[in-house]
């Protein structure tokens, strides 16, 4: 992933935060689900004091391989090497700002073109090593993590980011991989369109990660998950190029198309996609229920669903979560308005609201 302000130790841009103070419930909730207060904050260690082991690849090869690519394309910097060494779960986080990065990639490459992808396989072959696909880096499945003995090369395909084509007659785009999710969405809605898929990373992954994990999004129920957008691909595999076509549904037997989705790069690295599109609504309308408890907001959800109500998205949160939510609560901006929210939360409980103990 090539943002330059891009938090190594953890979620999002250096120029964004989020601030807790502002938050008067969070350090409550916290202290009466877990017992844990305010107190100093655990700094990341400096990036340059992380000990790394060193690449298992010789330099003299390493530069060997940035040649054959015209230079600039090969990276075995520390940094660059500590970026592409976990994804962003929390475990992944917790050992990032520890500085425990015992098992990164040899080296980093961002091939430009699919011909340089189709090249290093070849040359990883011939020197017995490994290939790792690396989208925008927000796994929390360990995808991206190097594992086992051999040189490991990391694949960032953030220059493969341009799209291709958009036919808003037969309402698809192709794509190429590396295309960040809102870079994605910019283009169709500037043809009046819209793909329809925003997972929590979406401001952070790939198309072409959404396409590897089986990525869901938030709007999936009325949009789909990735698999039933996705209507051709191109992967380079060790074996060459595979390449299926943007035709309509078959039904001549398994299809090749849904063995590559949701392959993890275990096949190959996904370079290209052709996906299908949705007129961009004109308005949208998001509304949120409370239910007394979490099995009558599961009926209703149900009923929704198996009613053919026409929504995009239904999202039902239990007990615990949105008494989280709750707890995330900005301050008020005014003193009324604090009243009005303690006296609203009071009737509530009163009407028999089960609402984590806020107060």
């Amino acid at each position: 992933m090539d943002l330059p302000n891009l938090r190594w130790w953890g979620w999002g841009t250096l120029d964004q935060s989020y601030d807790l103070s502002k938050r008067p419930g969070f350090w409550p909730f916290m202290q009466a689900q877990l017992g844990v207060g305010p107190g100093p904050l655990a700094e990341p260690v400096p990036l340059d004091s992380i000990s790394l082991p060193p690449p298992r690849l010789a330099p003299q090869l390493l530069r060997e391989l940035d040649d054959k690519f015209g230079g600039a394309v090969v990276n075995a910097t520390p940094k660059a090497r500590i970026l592409h060494a976990y994804g962003k779960s929390y475990k992944d986080l917790v050992r990032l700002r520890r500085g425990a990065v015992p098992h990164p990639p040899d080296a980093v490459v961002f091939p430009e073109n699919e011909a340089h992808i189709v090249e290093l396989f070849k040359w990883a072959d011939q020197h017995g090593a490994a290939l790792i696909p690396f989208g925008g880096g927000s796994s929390v499945t360990s995808g991206v993590e190097p594992h086992g003995d051999q040189p490991t090369l990391t694949v960032d395909l953030a220059r493969l980011n341009q799209v291709v084509r958009i036919d808003t007659v037969s309402q698809t785009v192709t794509a190429q991989a590396g295309l960040l999710g809102p870079a994605l969405e910019r283009a169709v809605n500037a043809r009046g369109m819209t793909l329809g898929h925003f997972p929590q990373s979406f401001e952070f992954s790939t198309l072409g990660g959404w396409i590897a994990t089986r990525s869901a999004g938030q709007t999936s129920v009325g949009y789909g998950k990735i698999e039933e957008m996705v209507q051709a691909l191109r992967v380079v595999t060790p074996a060459g190029v595979i390449e299926t076509k943007p035709v309509p549904a078959s039904a001549a037997g398994p299809g090749l198309l849904q063995a590559l989705v949701g392959s993890e790069g275990a096949f190959g690295i996904i370079t290209q996609a052709t996906l299908r599109l949705h007129p961009k609504p004109q308005a949208s309308d998001y509304r949120g229920v409370l239910f007394r408890c979490f099995e009558d907001g599961l009926t209703a959800v149900r009923e929704i669903m198996q009613g053919g109500a026409d929504v995009v998205m239904a999202r039902l949160s239990d007990a615990a979560e949105t008494a989280a939510s709750l707890a995330l609560n900005r301050a008020p901006h005014f003193a009324l308005a604090g009243t009005i929210m303690q006296v609203g939360t009071q009737v509530l409980k009163a009407r028999g609201y089960d609402l984590g103990g806020q107060a």
